[in-house]
């Protein structure tokens, strides 16, 4: 993993910098994080403090797509409108992990949190 920490857009680098802030988890584990949550802060934070994250597929392995891009932080249409159900849908969460990430991502709090992430 170091050689993709080592090649971090400079907007993924300050999110992964943001985590690392308010995680405390090291860069190493804030990056997994936020590839597994196809570049969704908000997921990756979750992801970091329920210590589970979910492990991507390797490119070109059987059942991956290979040529789709991961999702960027900022390509979302406006604050809030962020499907958690299709950012994870590749993944095998049970549904009350994806409840607690949806209350999570609605809580009346989480934009202040959001915000020290731009």
């Amino acid at each position: 993993m170091p050689a993709q920490a080592e090649s971090l857009s400079p907007e993924v680098e300050a999110s992964v910098n943001e985590l690392m802030a308010i995680s405390g988890k090291p860069k190493e584990l804030c990056v997994q994080a936020l590839q597994a949550a196809q570049g969704v802060p908000d997921i990756a934070f979750e992801f970091l403090m329920s210590g589970h994250i979910p492990q991507m597929p390797q490119p070109g392995a059987a059942g991956g797509e290979g040529g789709e891009a991961p999702m960027e932080y900022g390509d979302e249409e406006e604050e809030g409108s962020v499907d958690v159900g299709q950012a994870l849908g590749n993944y095998n969460l049970s549904a009350e992990t994806m409840q607690q990430i949806q209350a999570l991502v609605q809580n009346p709090s989480f934009p202040m949190i959001r915000q020290r992430m731009v």
